[in-house]
C-alpha cells in the first residue's frame, strides 16, 4: 500500500538526521520499489534530460546472496522523471 502524503511526511520527520534519509526521500519522490532503486547504476541516470531508467532489479537468492535480473514485465522497464 502506498503511503499518504501525511504518512510520508511523518516517515521523513522520523528519519530526520538519519543516515538513510536521502534514500527514503528519493524512494518517495520517484515511487520506485526497493529492488528497483537499489539496482540503479549511473548509466541509468540522465541528468540532462532529468530522467532515470529502470533496466534491472536486485533480487535476493533463496539460498542467500543477491543478483541482478531483468524486471519481470516489459511495463516494469520504464523511464521515470527526476524530481527537481
Amino acid at each position: 500500500r502506498a503511503l499518504s502524503s501525511e504518512e510520508a511526511g511523518q516517515l521523513l520527520a522520523a528519519l530526520a538526521g538519519q543516515r538513510h534519509l536521502t534514500l527514503f526521500k528519493f524512494a518517495l519522490a520517484t515511487g520506485m520499489r526497493p529492488e528497483e532503486y537499489l539496482a540503479l547504476q549511473w548509466k541509468d541516470v540522465d541528468l540532462v534530460q532529468g530522467t532515470l531508467s529502470i533496466q534491472r532489479v536486485l533480487i535476493l537468492r533463496k539460498g542467500g546472496g543477491w543478483y541482478f535480473d531483468e524486471p519481470k514485465t516489459a511495463r516494469a522497464r520504464r523511464t521515470i522523471p527526476l524530481p527537481d
